[in-house]
């Protein structure tokens, strides 16, 4: 799978994490940033992460949205796309429970806050 059908398939995932996430950024701007190169699209079967590239040293997960069993599966890719690479981390945003859900396999959490709203 590759070019449009790839988009065609991540798309639903990323826009269901905008929805939680990002919800002011339209997956227009995404879709541009995939176009362009400046953003890779890792599928899972039921998933899919939008990587970064920071500053050559450090591939920063943008989005990931799916099953949480099948991001799982698909994290051993992005680590080792970061390697080759030659990032020495890789990083992501998201709410807490991402640091609960993945410190099994060697995330850790960093400063984080939650802002609540009403």
């Amino acid at each position: 799978m590759g070019g449009p059908e790839l988009w065609d398939f991540s798309e639903k995932y990323f826009q269901m994490a905008l929805d939680r996430a990002d919800p002011e950024t339209p997956i227009d701007v995404i879709r541009r940033d995939v176009e362009s190169g400046a953003a890779r699209i890792v599928p899972g079967q039921k998933s899919a992460c939008l990587i970064y590239l920071v500053y050559s040293k450090m591939l920063h997960v943008r989005l990931a949205g799916g099953e949480m069993d099948d991001l799982r599966a698909i994290e051993p890719t992005v680590e080792l796309m970061a390697r080759r690479e030659g990032c020495s981390a890789v990083t992501a945003l998201g709410r807490s429970g991402w640091g609960r859900a993945l410190r099994d396999i060697g995330w850790t959490s960093m400063a984080y806050k939650e802002l609540r709203y009403g």
